[in-house]
């Protein structure tokens, strides 16, 4: 039984895991839905202008390459994450009682 309860520690530790990771990656989709907001309104607003002008400072001193690393871990993470939620599950599926 000492194995069987080590599996269902290391789900749960997975689990918690995986909801940070799932709250890192709603705050990042939040921050790109925030520029959206930002390029639809700097035609008349120059706050936002002056935000995208630093922004576009900073992605082209290399923050667009940090960009495109980050998506491609993300992606990569998503996967590896689903992958063994499945196998996890196979092994010992959750008690819903």
């Amino acid at each position: 039984m000492n194995e069987m309860t080590q599996l269902k520690s290391m789900i749960d530790s997975l689990k918690k895991r995986r909801m940070g990771f799932k709250k890192q990656l709603d705050d990042f989709k939040a921050l790109q839905g925030e520029i959206a907001a930002l390029e639809a309104r700097a035609e008349s607003d120059p706050v936002a202008r002056g935000k995208l002008k630093k922004l576009e400072v900073m992605m082209k001193s290399g923050g667009e390459q940090l960009h495109q690393q980050i998506v491609s871990k993300v992606a990569m993470a998503e996967k590896t994450f689903s992958q063994l939620g499945k196998q996890l599950k196979q092994l010992a599926p959750e008690d819903d009682a």
